[in-house]
């Protein structure tokens, strides 16, 4: 076993009673379980955030749309209709920016969650296996 939970602590409470070094074990696994649950659920809400911030994207491109089609049309208020289509594009342009960072982020901790949920079930393993052997 390379560096297990269970053999960590073996070796941290060497002269101490093994049934208690197994249920520090596990604690510590629960610990982990609500680590990978916590990762799940920021990442649940950048999927939210991301969605959101898509959503508002298809808006800006009605209105960008709008806003060329009355510039198109000579409309009196023409410099109006321009700023406000300036400053959709600006806002648009903020929210890819915000996307990009958000799946980045996204991508960083499903790593994350990925080495956590690898030694987690290494970790919970180990301690099925040390269970076993207390039998």
């Amino acid at each position: 076993m390379k560096n297990s939970l269970v053999s960590t602590l073996l070796a941290e409470f060497h002269d101490h009673d093994p049934d208690k070094v197994l249920q520090k074990a596990k604690e510590a696994l629960d610990s982990k379980k609500v680590d990978l649950e916590n990762i799940d659920n920021d990442i649940a809400k950048l999927a939210d955030e991301r969605q959101k911030l898509e959503d508002e994207n298809k808006a800006k491109d009605e209105d960008i749309n709008y806003r060329n089609m009355k510039i198109a049309s000579n409309a009196k208020d023409k410099q109006k209709h321009i700023d406000e289509r300036d400053k959709s594009q600006d806002i648009k342009n903020e929210n890819e920016t915000k996307i990009i960072a958000i799946d980045r982020v996204k991508g960083l901790l499903g790593r994350q969650r990925e080495r956590e949920k690898n030694q987690y079930d290494e970790d919970k393993d180990s301690i099925e296996k040390q269970e076993k052997f207390a039998i």
